[in-house]
């Protein structure tokens, strides 16, 4: 059952005019980095940066894809080096749990960094429209789509005393972008405005309990298609650009479907057939990542999407805000469909089942056996049996509905051992009317969770927290929250 009622928006946000305070692409730079005398020292050493994001709470923004054009680190004696970032965007609302690898960069002039200027080109949002009112050619209680060119560059100063870049000692930084504080209206038009909503920070966050001793950051839940080289495991997204990590012999893997006759390194090679995985992996000092994890996802003959579940006003017709993709069929209309499509599907004869990665869930599970099961804001991985674009919209019909991890913040209002409650006015809008006048519950375990600014439920009480969680119907299933991770926001 889709819940979906109106509710209130960002105001009236996100009329269908943007407009931008400064231009974009502030910098230039050619293969990794270029600059203007670096840090002053000799010689050059590694920087690995990650990109997070704090969400907006109480907001229905369902995919924002922020363009990233280049970093540049502003050095204490007045140098500056300028660091290309490895994709050209990445997609925030995603980031609220997670962490995205912009780059390691092996030839950064030595010295001392006082602040970075980060060159923003572009943003793509998809929201909800629940003002009561059509915005622009956005009708009330429909998913709507825009483009802003957001103010840039944007400049943030690293805490005292700086990023210090040496020969020997790698070193990593961090930037979490505020889409809360980002958006602003005046006399009518609203802008984006990352100015004093970035935080740059020195990694590793601390306290984080999923991290390997000596590890910077964690980058996880990285979905795609396999390929293996010796130990290095290649997960290519049809989405978010390629990770490679090396699996070691710690490296977890896990099968809850059955897809493996033995669930290891070699049934990523195993039978010619296309691997979709899931890969936690640890960002090391040196820029190496480690394969921590390894989650077998499907070995697919057809093409898969994976997104945001909503409701339409046809009966057993859904609403899907992609996130990922695996495309088997070049010539599909989803071959050249990007993150924050809306597609269409149905799932008249689909089969349902649950990812649970290593949380202690069974794969099939009475939270989520059939279509009565779908509710607004769960993360879904469909397999496509056609696809057909019809002016300009993409209709899919699928034959299997996987549920997987979706990205919420709040704030905690109670704890109670491995259990804390969401407050209800705080969950995204279109949430709040799934949980009228309730304070939906999250389960968290031990030691599977992983904790990220905090180490257990006692220490987020209170604060604003974003879980990756797997979202079961409510109506049947307490807590209805999953988590698999839980981060304290940093702002």
């Amino acid at each position: 059952m889709i819940r979906l009622k109106p509710v209130c928006f960002l105001s009236p946000l996100l009329l269908a005019v943007f407009s931008m305070s400064s231009c974009s692409g502030p910098f230039t730079s050619t293969g990794g980095g270029g600059g203007t005398g670096g840090g002053g020292g000799t010689g050059t050493g590694t920087v690995s940066v990650t990109i997070t994001d704090s969400a907006p709470i109480g907001v229905s923004i369902l995919s924002f894809k922020l363009g990233l054009s280049a970093i540049q680190l502003n050095a204490s004696g007045g140098g500056t080096f300028v660091l290309t970032p490895a994709q050209s965007s990445f997609e925030l609302t995603r980031l609220q749990s997670d962490s995205a690898l912009a780059g390691v960069f092996n030839n950064v002039p030595v010295g001392t960094y006082l602040a970075a200027s980060i060159g923003l080109s572009s943003a793509d949002v998809v929201f909800l429209n629940q003002s009561g009112a059509t915005l622009g050619t956005c009708t009330n209680n429909s998913i709507c789509s825009v483009s802003v060119l957001p103010a840039s560059p944007v400049v943030q100063s690293f805490p005292n005393p700086g990023v210090v870049v040496s020969s020997n000692q790698p070193v990593g930084i961090t930037f979490d972008f505020n889409l809360a504080g980002a958006f602003s209206l005046t006399s009518g038009t609203a802008s984006v405005n990352f100015a004093s909503n970035v935080l740059a920070n020195v990694l590793p966050r601390q306290p984080n309990s999923g991290l390997p001793s000596g590890a910077l950051d964690l980058i996880e839940d990285f979905t795609g298609t396999a390929s293996v080289s010796g130990n290095n495991v290649t997960v290519t997204s049809g989405t978010r650009g390629a990770l490679t990590a090396i699996a070691n012999s710690s490296t977890i893997f896990d099968d809850p479907q059955g897809l493996c006759t033995t669930a290891n390194l070699t049934c990523l090679t195993s039978g010619g057939t296309q691997k979709t995985v899931s890969v936690d992996a640890a960002l090391n000092v040196d820029g190496s990542l480690t394969l921590l994890e390894v989650d077998f996802l499907d070995f697919p003959s057809v093409d898969e999407v994976e997104g945001t579940v909503f409701g339409t006003s046809t009966p057993g017709q859904f609403a899907l805000i992609l996130s990922d993709k695996t495309i088997i069929t070049q010539s599909s209309p989803l071959a050249s469909a990007g993150v924050g499509t809306v597609l269409l599907f149905t799932a008249p004869t689909a089969t349902f089942s649950v990812d649970p990665k290593d949380l202690p869930v069974t794969v099939s599970n009475p939270g989520f056996a059939g279509p009565s099961d779908l509710v607004a804001g769960q993360e879904v991985m469909i397999h496509v049996q056609s696809a057909t674009s019809n002016a300009g919209q993409i209709s899919i019909v699928t034959d299997q509905v996987r549920l997987r991890f979706s990205r919420i913040t709040a704030a905690v209002t109670t704890v109670s051992g491995n259990v804390f409650s969401f407050l209800n006015g705080n969950l995204p809008a279109y949430l709040q009317q799934v949980f009228p006048a309730i304070n939906p519950q999250v389960q968290t375990y031990q030691p599977q969770t992983v904790f990220d600014g905090a180490t257990t439920t006692a220490d987020i009480n209170g604060q604003t927290v974003a879980i990756r969680a797997l979202f079961l119907n409510p109506s049947t299933s307490v807590p209805p929250f999953l988590a698999a991770k839980v981060r304290k926001e940093f702002f």
